[in-house]
This record gives C-alpha cells, structure tokens and sequence, in this order.
C-alpha cells in the first residue's frame, strides 16, 4: 500500500534511492495524481502526500521524475475543500511543501505545470496566498548541504516584531563559534519570552489595539503633522511687532490646529502606550544603579562588586526604562502637547519620525554601526 511504501523510504536514503530507480514510483504517483477525480477519498490523499514528502528527502533523486503540475493540482483542490472538510487543510499544506521542497530541489527551474480543468488561475492563486500565509521554512545544514524545510504554522499570527529581527541580524556575536552559539542561546531565550509577551498582550483587545496599531498610530501623527504645518504655511501672517509671538491667524486657522492638535494628542498617547508595552522597560535594581558608573568608566564590575548574589541576570531584549526609546516616545506625546498649546509651532519636530521609521535608512545606520563597533573591538 502506498502507507508502507511511505514508512520504507521515510529517513532512509538507501530506499528512496532503491524506490528512484528508473522513475517507476514516481510514474506511478505522477499517474495516481493526474487520474484521480475531485471527491477522491481524504485518506488516499492523505497517504500520497505522505509519501511524496518522504521521497523528496535530502537526496534529488526523485525531484526530476514527479510532475509538479500534479502537486499543485492536490493543493488547490484541497484549498477548495478545506470549507466543507476541514481534514483537507492540512492535506493541503503538505502538497504545498512537498511543491516548495521540488522547487527547491530543481532550482525553481520546473515549468508551472497542468492545471485542474475546474480550477482558475484566480484559484491557483488564491490556494497559493492561502498557504504562504500560513508558512514558513528555516535552512539547516546536513552533511554539509544547505536544506530549507517548510513547514505549517500552528498560530498565523505573527509575533515577532520586525524590531526584534533587524536586532537579531546585526547584534549577535559572530568572533568565535563558541561567542555564536552563547549568544545564539542568549537571544533565543529572548526572543522566546518577547513572543508569549506579545502573545499575552495580543490575547486582550485592549492590548492588542495598542500592539497591532502602532505603526498606524505612527503614521498617524507623521500625517497630521503634515496637515497642521501646510495650514500654518498657509494661514500664517507676520505680527505687527517682532516681540509679538502670537502669530496672526484667522478663525479657520484655529479652529483646525486645535482638532488636528487633538487627534495628534490622543495619536501620541497612543504610540507611547504601544511602545511601553511592547519593549516593558524595566525600573533598574540597586545593582544596575551600583554598577552604572563603574561600567561607564571601564571598572570590572565583577571583580570590584564580587560575590553579590544578587546580580540579575542580562537579557538581550531587557531595556531600561532610562533608554534612549523611552525619553523619545515620552518627548514624543509632551511635544504633541506643548504643539497643541503654543499655536502648533512644536508639530513640526514630529516629522522628523519619518526617518526614525524609514527601514532602509535604518538598516543601512545600524550595518554600519554595528560592523564598525565589531572591527574595533
């Protein structure tokens, strides 16, 4: 049966390369997936899906004798009854990742292949999304081959801040082998205890309003800024004294910087709130407090505070709350105050957000930085 035939070449090499040979196998798989029909029984696609996966492990014997036109076929008819049969869905995964594996394998070389007479290409598509979404894959290096494995996500929901990636590429420590894997170690406990926050928060609407919207929040106050500095630039007449700093401005004018000012309040408030929730920042110890100069001046805090048993350990994610992001999402929302307050003249300094966001720019900083405090130690 082909579940036995699965449980022969799943992890042995040997077998797949005996089940390979002469491309019978796959002639046979290739023939089961073109002539079956829609309705066919879940657990003989089940069972396929099984042992296609099994053939396309890390040997490519099989990859240039299976059709990948029939796999994508299996998927979007199992996206097209994932409704009316759940039991489908994962079915459906497992062909996809099995096309993906194939791809790999080929070098993304294979043409897209035949499709269902009954399926559109908006429904190929559509099947596509359906399941990148709902992907990922990690490299893993076997005999000294790189491999990358797709696999499902149990949670759709992505909970690992963009933040959290970018510092993960360029903070780690690659001197030694030994320094990688500590630190690889390090961020992993980090990074783990980042996601159940983050999934914490998100599991409240409250919290999650706040965490889901803060890049709208950010945008937000990039946009009313704009909106308030063109009206200043275009209702603004020079006072009659130059020791007048109320500016001369019509009922228009005023009407419109105090509800723009408003929402620019409650907008800021918004991110700041975001930002303590997601980063916690932490209130120091007595040890931090003890420590901080020390550390400043190049002291071995070790050795000068040795045998404190109350030292905490370090986090690689832990901030404090004396960090640069936190007295500039606090100056963030004061500043938004102070602008609704004096005429609007403080609204302006929030545009400089835009290149505290801009990703690229931000990159581009951080590689330089990083690679440069790297090469001088």
């Amino acid at each position: 049966t082909i579940e036995s035939l699965r449980r022969l070449v799943a992890g042995s090499a040997a077998n797949q390369a005996a089940a390979c040979n002469e491309g019978h196998l796959c002639d046979c798989l290739n023939s089961l997936l073109r002539g079956r029909r829609r309705g066919q029984e879940l657990r003989v696609l089940r069972a396929t899906a099984g042992l296609v996966t099994a053939l396309l492990g890390p040997e490519v014997a099989a990859a240039p004798a299976l059709d990948a036109g029939c796999l994508s076929d299996a998927y979007v008819e199992c996206y097209l009854r994932r409704q009316s049969e759940p039991e489908a869905e994962p079915i459906g995964f497992e062909f996809y990742h099995a096309y993906l594996r194939l791809r790999d394998l080929c070098g993304g070389q294979f043409p897209a292949g035949r499709r269902l007479a009954t399926a559109s290409p908006a429904e190929l598509r559509e099947a596509r999304a359906f399941y990148h979404a709902g992907s990922d894959s990690v490299e893993l290096l076997m005999s000294g081959q790189l491999h990358r494995v797709h696999f499902p996500l149990a949670d759709r929901r992505r909970y690992l801040r963009q933040e959290i990636q970018d510092r993960f590429k360029y903070e780690v420590d690659r001197s030694s082998p030994k320094a990688k894997l500590r630190d690889f170690a390090g961020w992993l406990k980090a990074i783990a205890a980042d996601v159940t926050w983050q999934r914490r928060l998100c599991s409240n609407r409250l919290g999650r309003v706040f965490v889901r919207g803060f890049k709208a929040f950010n945008g937000s106050c990039i946009f009313l800024s704009m909106l308030v500095c063109i009206v200043i630039l275009v209702s603004w007449t020079e006072p009659d004294s130059l020791s007048d700093n109320v500016p001369r401005r019509p009922y228009v004018a005023i009407v419109s910087t105090w509800l723009l000012g408003a929402l620019h309040n409650v907008f800021s408030a918004c991110v700041m709130i975001g930002h303590f929730l997601c980063s916690r920042p932490r209130v120091p110890t007595l040890w931090h407090l003890r420590t901080f100069w020390p550390c400043r001046f190049g002291v071995p805090v070790a050795q000068r505070f040795n045998g404190d048993a109350r030292r905490p350990s370090a986090s690689k994610l832990q901030a404090s709350i004396f960090n640069f992001n936190t007295f500039y999402y606090i100056g963030f929302f004061l500043l938004s105050v102070l602008g609704s307050a004096f005429y609007g003249y403080f609204f302006a300094v929030h545009l400089l957000d835009i290149a505290r966001h801009n990703q690229i720019l931000s990159r581009v900083i951080r590689a330089v930085t990083k690679n440069a405090t790297r090469r001088h130690r």
